[in-house]
């Protein structure tokens, strides 16, 4: 994992040594998450979004998950209360770096790191530092130099295998954490890898084989779990590299050691996103990550797995085959379900895109939807078609993998099931065909469900009891089979009524069918809700008579759509006509639902359909009638005709009666409700665009569109207006979609279109540059010190007085601040300041990121007689930066220098420059990075910044 902005708290180092001894008699094992199947588990490191109060019922759905400690304090009146008000099982971690810590965080708060920060800081630590008091922590390559990790020269290596760093790191942990307001349920530890890898820039001279890195890594796992334990928390490590024989023995030690962790965690199982679109295990290193789940006997597994492209798209997988988002989902997901630990109850699941690295709240419908009950035993291994094809079976369904290269056209399922997928997975699985057989590709999933265990309701009809059709009997029977009403459907929510969904007989509503798969009992009328009325508003309708028979007692098993149980009720005759009839089934011990259902059927006496927008009996339905005859002798009517209106089979004079007895128009007739749920106008405010001054005037060409609800309004209302920008916007009309703006000056433009239905606002926006001709995007001189167009990031971020230079803060700690306001995504932009230092050596960065806070971190740090620059990735604002390199080049800063970054938008080389001589050139990676909206400065406090330019080259 990439570094995040996390940190930890105080313990003395003598707990390590009294937890040694203390027998862990196994953790007891809790957690929320809402996932029937899966127990799912979230990352959210740094670089998301502020956590807002809405995000606690979110996070309460999650078996367990870790973010940075800073995220204590974004949720009133704290994140973890809020939470566990609404599930108090969940689980909270915090995110801490294992064994490597960084050489530039002394002076952060120990609430906005992820790591023990005391390189030179002791933050009161009775073992001291760690560079000056503890360099032997320090691992050393061959050449006894210090190891980097992750290419960073500012990340450190430490000497995990050793017992005095084991407790120095957890006395730093405690007194950062654990004695801490925000301590959590446990801490999530990073980068205990049991096995070399190449996060580390080189091999430790002390630790050169895995032969003896493994033990030392075990050591610090077991270490930590003990320690821990003692203070009353869990330990979860990215332990990693199950997939190989070595790591896979290793997670089993680990597991077997009385001081075991609660969780060892595989990041990138099943699949993963590194180094491609979407990269598959072969089968031997799959199957080890299964196996873990199945073999562990105290730990739980947790199991990440990312692909490197967006939700819902596409691309190629390692062996050349097309390859969805939701294909590995749906693979990650069935591989975790084959080897979930049934006894141990602990195994959680993480899905998502590289591209958000790890900064979003991911939930998928499939995790509350899937519900597969119990597994009944361990996974199968069969060979179909020459493949190895791994199945698991549950007590609602099955589970099938491929994990070959190969596809397999033909699986014989061991009974009748319904296939789920990710398209359908919100739609009623009773509804959905029985399949016997599947086709299964290469690294792919099937989830079924068993036909035999599926309890819901699997058809809604309406009949005409006591017609020609049944007999003309007013009782109760198989015979009324041959009465339902073929044309007619029931009324869902979310549609509309039309023809198809009332009908026109002259008895009314005198009886409906329920038929419901696998019934658990037998149904009386307290197992159903009945209400009628003529509104458009349904929960304004009333009681509807009594049914006039015994529900229960009239129950036809296996009579109903594909084997199910047919309930069928009956209403005297015209007790519910000319109206809606609500029927909800409800979910009951007799019924066996997991949730109440809904439909309608109405009642129109004597109307024939004629009319697609009301339901009026009028003379026209009389026309058609005379238009229509039907006999007994010559050409009966069948049941769907629109004219027999009392279902005798003959059209004539009777119907022509009723047509004229019954005669409705407006509020008397059966009226088209709609029970459409209202989706929110869609809207796109269009290009970005720019102008070139004096040119100042713009056309926005916009789109809207909406679904026409709610009635009323069944309309849209449209509004410009300007977000942000430095002048004024005159809109030509400000109430039309497609109109012109002009700009008062130049500069960066925000521009709103917003849309409402009446009942939703929404709104899109477009970015339009009114620019320089000179290419400046902004300058800023500090005039007068006024820095109130700056967004403080962190710190205290003032003007100094008696001067027009900025000072960034007035004490030890590193203070940001930010200014948008433009946006550019290709080209070459510079940025440029000056900058004074008084005082000792001082680290300070500038940065250009995009919407999200990802980009590019540039380095200015500057010492007694030179300035380091240098340019690397950040994911945050540019307060962290990972991966480039740095160069020292002499200068004085406290008699002034120029500072300035050339940066390719398109190729992400950036120059750096002092006073005018180039003095480093690197490559930063800008994939994933949007157009440059922000630039960011940061420093301590001898820091003076002055005549700021940023310019589009």
């Amino acid at each position: 994992m990439g570094r995040g902005n996390l940190s930890i708290s105080v313990v003395l180092a003598a707990a390590l040594a009294i937890a040694l001894v203390v027998s862990s008699a196994g953790p007891v094992w809790a957690g929320g998450g809402a996932g029937k199947s899966i127990q799912v588990m979230n990352i959210y490191q740094s670089g998301g979004a502020t956590l807002t109060a809405g995000d606690a019922a979110k996070l309460a759905r999650y078996y367990m998950f870790f973010f940075n400690r800073s995220r204590y304090y974004q949720i009133s009146p704290d994140t973890y209360t809020a939470v566990r008000a609404l599930n108090p099982d969940t689980l909270i971690f915090n995110y801490q770096q294992g064994p490597d810590t960084w050489l530039d965080q002394d002076g952060s708060n120990v609430l906005n790191v992820n790591n023990i920060v005391r390189y030179n800081n002791t933050y009161g630590h009775s073992m001291g530092n760690l560079n000056t008091d503890n360099p032997d922590f320090f691992l050393l390559n061959s050449s006894a130099q210090r190891i980097y990790t992750y290419g960073d020269s500012n990340r450190r290596l430490l000497d995990f295998g050793s017992a005095d760093f084991q407790a120095y790191w957890l006395e730093a942990t405690e007194a950062d954490i654990v004695d801490q307001e925000w301590c959590p349920d446990g801490i999530f530890v990073d980068n205990c890898m049991p096995t070399w890898a190449s996060y580390f820039s080189q091999r430790p001279a002390i630790y050169p084989t895995d032969a003896q890195w493994t033990p030392a890594m075990i050591s610090f796992h077991t270490a930590l779990a003990a320690g821990l334990h003692a203070r009353g928390l869990k330990l979860w490590t990215n332990t990693d590299h199950v997939h190989q024989a070595a790591g896979y023995a290793a997670w089993l030690a680990i597991d077997a050691d009385p001081n075991h962790p609660d969780w060892l965690n595989s990041e990138g199982s099943f699949c993963h996103g590194w180094g491609g679109t979407c990269t598959f295990y072969d089968e031997t290193r799959w199957k080890r990550q299964v196996d873990i789940m199945v073999n562990m006997v105290n730990c739980g597994a947790g199991v990440f797995s990312h692909v490197n492209m967006p939700e819902g798209g596409s691309g190629v997988d390692n062996y050349g085959k097309p390859v969805t988002y939701w294909d590995a989902l749906w693979y990650a997901m069935g591989s975790y379900l084959l080897g979930k630990n049934e006894v141990r109850g602990n195994d959680v699941f993480y899905f998502s895109t590289k591209w958000d690295g790890y900064t979003r709240l991911y939930w998928y419908d499939e995790y509350h939807r899937i519900d597969l009950g119990e597994a009944l035993g361990n996974y199968v291994l069969t060979v179909y078609g020459g493949r190895n094809i791994y199945w698991r079976q549950f007590e609602k369904g099955y589970v099938y993998v491929n994990p070959t290269g190969g596809d397999c056209a033909s699986i014989p399922l061991p009974e009748a099931c319904k296939q789920l997928s990710h398209a359908t997975i919100n739609d009623d699985p009773i509804m959905f065909p029985d399949v016997t057989n599947i086709s299964l590709a290469s690294h792919r999933a099937a989830i079924l469900l068993n036909t035999s265990s599926l309890i819901g309701v699997a058809g809604r009809h309406v009949f005409y009891n006591q017609s020609a059709f049944d007999g003309n009997d007013a009782g109760l029977g198989a015979a009324d089979d041959a009465a339902i009403a073929t044309d007619k459907s029931a009324l869902l929510p979310g549609q509309m009524a039309t023809f198809g969904n009332y009908t026109s007989y002259s008895r009314g509503i005198n009886g409906i069918m329920v038929d419901i798969a696998n019934l658990a009992g037998a149904p009386t009328a307290a197992d159903f809700v009945f209400q009628v009325g003529n509104s458009q508003d349904p929960s304004s309708w009333t009681a509807a008579p009594a049914p006039i028979n015994d529900i229960a007692a009239d129950i036809r098993p296996g009579a109903g759509v594909n084997g199910s149980d047919r309930v069928t009720v009956i209403w005297a005759d015209n007790a519910i006509a000319k109206q809606w009839l609500e029927v909800t089934v409800k979910a009951t011990p007799n019924t066996g639902l997991a949730e109440d259902t809904v439909f309608y059927f109405g009642n129109a006496i004597g109307e024939a359909g004629n009319s697609q927008t009301d339901a009026e009996v009028t003379p026209t339905d009389v026309v058609g009638v005379r238009n229509n005859p039907h006999t007994l002798t010559q050409n009966p009517a069948g049941i769907d005709d629109a004219y027999d209106f009392n279902r005798d089979r003959k059209v004539g004079p009777t119907d022509a009666i009723l047509c004229r007895n019954n005669g409705t128009a407006g509020p008397t007739a059966l009226q088209l409700i709609d029970l459409f749920e209202n989706q929110a106008p869609a809207v796109d405010a269009g290009s970005d665009d720019s102008i070139t001054w004096p040119t100042n005037t713009v056309s926005l060409d916009s789109t809207v569109s909406d679904d026409g609800h709610p009635i009323p309004p069944a309309s849209v209302t449209t509004t410009w207006s300007k977000v942000s920008g430095p002048g004024t916007v005159t809109f030509a009309n400000a109430s039309a979609v497609d109109t012109t703006a002009t700009f008062s000056t130049t500069g960066v433009y925000v521009l709103q279109l917003e849309a409402s239905d009446g009942q939703y606002t929404v709104s899109d926006t477009v970015e339009v540059r009114a620019v320089d001709p000179s290419g400046i995007l902004f300058e800023d001189n500090f005039n007068d010190n006024d820095i109130s167009d700056w967004t403080v990031i962190t710190g205290t971020g003032w003007a100094a007085g008696g001067g027009e230079a900025l000072k960034l803060a007035d004490d030890e700690s590193m203070a940001a601040i930010t200014k948008g306001g433009f946006s550019v995504s290709s080209g070459t932009v510079s940025l440029q300041f000056d900058l004074t230092v008084a005082g000792d050596w001082r680290p300070g960065n500038a940065g250009l990121v995009d919407a999200a806070g990802r980009g590019i971190y540039l380095d200015t740090q500057v010492g007694d007689t030179y300035v380091q620059i240098g340019a690397r990735n950040t994911t945050d604002n540019a307060l962290t930066g990972t991966g480039g390199s740095v160069v020292d080049a002499p200068a004085d800063a406290s008699a002034g220098i120029t500072i300035r970054y050339e940066v390719n938008l398109d190729t992400g080389q950036v120059k750096g420059y002092i006073d005018g001589d180039l003095e480093h050139t690197a490559t930063v990676d800008l994939s994933g990075v949007g157009p440059i909206t922000n630039v960011v400065l940061q420093a301590k406090k001898h820091w003076h910044l002055d005549n700021v330019v940023l310019r589009s080259e």
